[in-house]
């Protein structure tokens, strides 16, 4: 999957990258001190999880849209700050949560909580991921139209997962009910690439790539990465309207006491913002 994502990643940073000229920029709005955005953002997921002895079944992980109903898109509110505290260093801070539940009957059998609940049970779960976002920048190359930088992310990622599902074992015999729920906190380090440019006085255009190879970090072993290519267009002042297509994406194995088991998570989508810029 990996393999996958990091070269749709570096295409969306050439296509940025080749759509800047050299022209020249309003200063102000390519370099801005301080930035806020608000937007909101449709973003489709697509997630697997297994909890040992909790949520899974032999070793299988569970998807959460197909198995058990699960939204596979939604819209949400996300905010991002930047700060440009020096000439070629800048950071940001960036902040979702996705709150999703849904129910179906089971079309495969799964495990909750030591009970296996055979095709045909009613099934529901509760999934919600918080995702906090610090990342430092250092621009090599700071010029008025035109700037690209190494980037170094950390994500705090947040799972709160609840699981139930229930039978009737034969007419008029009794109901089998089970619930599980599990929880864990997963830093998440990446280092990545930003190009950013303005090809004329009002349009900014952006691009990033950061990502994670295959290691281990304390609980955490896995990889992850993400990427962003957007623009803004400054229609009055320090004020723009902006829209990207973002994505991020998750696979590793957790070993913690809330959450021994793995956690497979891809979220992608535009968001649309207004953004101010001093």
């Amino acid at each position: 999957m990996f393999e996958k994502f990091v070269p749709r990643g570096s295409v969306l940073l050439a296509l940025a990258a080749g759509a800047i000229s050299p022209a020249a920029a309003q200063t102000d709005h390519l370099w801005p001190r301080f930035a806020v955005d608000v937007g909101a953002y449709q973003i489709s997921t697509s997630d697997e999880i297994r909890i040992d002895g909790q949520i899974g079944q032999n070793g299988q992980a569970i998807d959460l849209s197909r198995d058990i109903g699960l939204p596979d898109s939604e819209s949400l509110l996300t905010g991002k700050l930047d700060w440009a505290f020096a000439d070629h260093h800048s950071v940001e801070l960036a902040y979702y949560s996705l709150d999703r539940s849904g129910s179906r009957s089971l079309t495969r059998t799964i495990e909750i909580d030591g009970t296996v609940f055979p095709v045909g049970a009613s099934a529901s779960a509760d999934f919600e991921s918080t995702s906090i976002e610090a990342a430092y920048t250092y621009w090599f190359m700071r010029r008025e139209s035109f700037g690209l930088g190494g980037t170094l992310g950390l994500v705090y990622l947040s799972l709160d997962a609840v699981a139930r599902a229930s039978f009737q074992i034969g007419p008029g015999g009794g109901t089998i009910s089970e619930e599980a729920s599990a929880s864990t906190d997963l830093p998440v380090p990446m280092i990545g690439v930003a190009v950013k440019g303005s090809p004329w006085e009002r349009l900014v255009l952006y691009g990033r790539v950061r990502f994670l190879p295959s290691v281990t970090v304390g609980d955490y072993s896995g990889e992850a990465g993400s990427y962003s290519l957007g623009a803004d267009f400054y229609f009055w002042g320090p004020l723009a309207v902006g829209a990207s297509y973002d994505g991020t994406y998750y696979n590793a194995d957790v070993d913690k006491s809330g959450w021994h088991g793995s956690v497979d998570l891809v979220l992608e989508g535009w968001r649309a913002y207004l953004r101010a810029a001093f």
